[in-house]
């Protein structure tokens, strides 16, 4: 049982330093989309062109209190 309880304790030790140690993936790429008000982006997908397609609501301009709004973006994240 002692044995066990040793084991056990090494492998919680090896498995929170491991977490320690493991950092978060780099930014790659950046955009910003959007004007002055409460504007959001809901969801995003990758395209078979190795663009995004990107859907959001604005509250900036418009007609009435909120729009949406979809983006297509090449691979490059320029507006298509």
């Amino acid at each position: 049982m002692k044995r066990c309880f040793i084991f056990i304790a090494q492998l919680l030790v090896i498995s929170v330093t491991a977490l320690l140690q493991a950092q978060a993936p780099s930014l790659q790429k950046q955009l910003s989309l959007g004007g002055s008000q409460n504007d959001f982006a809901f969801d995003i997908h990758q395209t078979p062109d190795s663009g995004y397609i990107v859907s959001g609501q604005t509250a900036t301009g418009g007609y009435g209190d909120d729009d949406f709004w979809i983006a297509k973006l090449n691979k490059n994240l320029t507006i298509k």
